[in-house]
């Protein structure tokens, strides 16, 4: 597991890459296989969860 690039650019690049892994699963899902299985439940859990992120880095001194 090489994990040097994620020490170089820091916590928070590698705390919004984690986040924001299942949005990219998602977009890359649809361009390569034209096919989206979301739930409202799931698109719903998935603005929260980005909402609460966008919270905390926006409140960060």
């Amino acid at each position: 597991m090489n994990t040097l690039p994620w020490y170089a650019a820091g916590l928070g690049a590698a705390l919004l890459w984690g986040i924001h892994y299942p949005l990219f699963v998602v977009l890359f899902t649809w361009l390569l296989f034209r096919q989206v299985h979301v739930t409202p439940s799931a698109a719903i859990g998935g603005v929260l969860v980005m909402a609460g992120a966008a919270l905390i880095i926006w409140n960060h001194p």
